[in-house]
């Protein structure tokens, strides 16, 4: 956040070429509406339903009803939760985030909920309320 700043102030503004980013920032903040609910933020995208009910999602399997078979759906992958809906309608959902549910194991010292776990994962439960790591990784 510290260097997004410091890059708005000291780059100008496109439009007023006189003044930096932050300058028309400053300016124009009174004038911006604060938002007070919560951030409904996800990244959405379209899938097919198996035969067998599974949804395929970030090499993971979700189980949807019988009655999304053979109808595309759409995900709806939020940082805490995924969500399948189809039409509208919500045909599967998981309010629990995946390193949340995996079994914990070691490797060189570092405990971890994933088998494969990657570092950008466990940067991101590190982040997250229920957490993944309960060390950095090393290298």
């Amino acid at each position: 956040m510290d260097k997004c700043i410091a890059w708005t102030k000291a780059h100008g503004h496109t439009e007023r070429p006189d003044q930096t980013i932050w300058e028309v920032f400053e300016e124009e903040r009174p004038k911006l509406i604060p938002y007070r609910g919560r951030f409904d933020g996800f990244h959405a995208l379209p899938a097919s339903v198996s035969k067998t009910c599974l949804v395929r999602f970030d090499n993971n399997k979700y189980s949807v009803s019988a009655s999304a078979v053979g109808r595309p759906v759409d995900i709806h992958a939020y940082a805490e939760r995924v969500v399948i809906r189809q039409d509208g309608r919500i045909v599967a959902g998981t309010s629990t985030p995946l390193w949340a549910r995996a079994q914990p194991y070691t490797i060189r010292g570092i405990t971890c909920r994933f088998w494969l776990a990657s570092r950008a994962l466990c940067a991101m439960a590190r982040r997250s309320r229920t957490g993944c790591c309960q060390r950095r990784w090393s290298g």
